[in-house]
């Protein structure tokens, strides 16, 4: 129980003394309802029979209250209420708006004098209240109705995407491709079974849908799919259909292959071979390197989820050139990855002219698609260096492994040329895990992980490798 409320206390003692949208409330937020509630304490001190709580007046003994205390009693709580509920003194763009502020302190005033003069008459008569008091309530009305025009005037005034949306000047042309794939994609997908990704992407700067068909069965499939924007009109965007991909396939296998001339292997498989991709330290262990690999080099092709970090009794041999001085220590497949992490036990093992990219990662954007020159190099398999061009991105295939057809998502997908049509593979089995980086930059894309028969597909490690507090070396 102690402990308990220890805790407590020092969860409170942590809170901020301004917001910062963490959802709970702060030492300012508390202060106000510490107002309010004393506020309505004070007030109700003094309508309460018999005076069951009138301790709480100035006199401690008067019933009857003095106007000058009702008004505080008002004035406490309202203040209390700009406290604990800051938002209603901001405008729309969340900032303080100094015309809200304005107007509350103005009703304030006018409800504390009304409450002063009027506590103990029976009538508006009594209260006094002439054609100065309404057009002074009226004014009041008047600020609070200019306060809320000004604060919508930039919305009453249409912008550049409001005037027409109906083509390029609403959205943009990879805004326009997006749409149409959200709005097509499934009934795409039902329709035509041999489709296996649709790809919001440019062509020349133009908008365009990809799909990539595994065979060459194309007939049927729409040149044009049609997206409806939100004021109802159609457009028709052009499709792109690359048939003939072939299935996917992850690109481990039985060669001697690595980057820098090495190989990566399970001691419970070791002719199933994989490529090597990077050197990878920890933040929470300075001592830690390890090898970066394709995760289905350890399950021999299986789609195998070992979860993430390893516990001792998972751990096992791994392969470095067919001697056992690493040990797999992390491995994680699920939708979007396909990575293990050996750890090597005698860093004297790790050699020197391996690939760094302590440069950090390159963001593929749609500027690096159907450029004039390759602009990405894969090193694998006996340090076969080879150049190629990225083709699209985020992009979802169905791999075929061994025991289960899986769809990864968030494929970078690589080829021989700058066209889709005309690309073919840059990988074949036993390439998986190669590193793949940005030839001009040096930075690190991603890890080949396998391919089809026209492109090869590339995993990013970033997201990863940052949640598990790995970092490149």
């Amino acid at each position: 129980m102690a402990t308990h409320f220890k805790t407590r206390l020092n969860n409170f003692l942590k809170r901020d003394w301004i917001q910062k949208n963490e959802g709970r409330l702060t030492y300012v937020q508390i202060f106000g309802f510490i107002l309010i509630a004393f506020g309505v304490v004070y007030f109700a001190s003094y309508l309460l029979p018999d005076g069951i709580i009138n301790g709480l007046s100035p006199t401690g003994s008067d019933k009857e209250p003095r106007a000058n205390d009702i008004s505080i009693a008002f004035f406490t709580t309202m203040l209390g209420l700009a406290f604990a509920f800051p938002d209603m003194l901001r405008g729309q763009t969340k900032e303080i708006s100094t015309m809200r502020i304005i107007v509350f302190m103005f009703s304030n005033v006018i409800c504390m004098l009304l409450l002063k003069i009027g506590w103990n008459k029976d009538s508006l008569q009594e209260i006094g209240l002439d054609g100065y008091w309404m057009g002074v309530i009226a004014f009041l009305f008047g600020a609070k109705a200019t306060q809320s025009y000004f604060e919508h005037a930039k919305s009453l005034v249409p912008g550049p995407k409001q005037q027409d949306e109906t083509g390029d000047a609403a959205l943009s042309a990879t805004e326009l491709s997006r749409l149409a794939m959200i709005q097509n994609r499934d009934e795409l997908l039902a329709r035509h079974p041999n489709i296996q990704c649709v790809s919001d992407t440019l062509k020349d700067g133009k908008s365009m849908v990809t799909l990539y068909v595994k065979d060459a069965a194309t007939a049927g499939i729409p040149k044009e799919l049609p997206v409806t924007l939100r004021n109802g009109s159609v457009l028709s965007i052009p499709t792109e259909i690359i048939a003939g991909s072939g299935e996917g396939r992850p690109h481990a296998g039985k060669a001697v292959i690595g980057q820098a001339t090495d190989e990566i292997s399970d001691s419970q498989s070791p002719g199933y071979f994989g490529s090597v991709c990077c050197i990878v330290g920890s933040t929470s262990n300075p001592a830690f390197r390890g090898i970066v690999t394709s995760g289905h080099v350890f399950t021999y092709g299986n789609f195998m989820n070992y979860g993430g970090v390893l516990g001792p009794n998972q751990q096992r041999n791994g392969l470095l050139n067919g001697a056992p001085s690493t040990k797999l220590f992390f491995q994680q497949m699920n939708p979007t990855q396909d990575i293990a992490i050996v750890q090597v036990m005698n860093q004297a093992n790790v050699p020197g002219d391996y690939l760094s990219f302590a440069g950090g990662y390159y963001q593929v954007t749609d500027t690096d698609l159907h450029t004039a020159a390759p602009n990405v190099t894969i090193a694998s398999r006996r340090n076969n260096i080879r150049n190629a061009y990225i083709l699209d991105f985020n992009v979802s295939f169905e791999i075929n492994y061994f025991n289960t057809p899986r769809y990864i998502r968030n494929i970078i997908l690589i080829g021989s040329t700058n066209d889709r049509s005309t690309s073919q593979t840059v990988s074949n089995g036993g390439d998986s895990g190669s590193c793949v980086y940005h030839t001009e930059s040096g930075k690190l894309i991603g890890m080949l992980m396998g391919g089809n028969t026209k492109f090869s597909f590339v995993l990013p490690l970033e997201d990863t490798l940052n949640a598990f507090n790995f970092n490149l070396s």
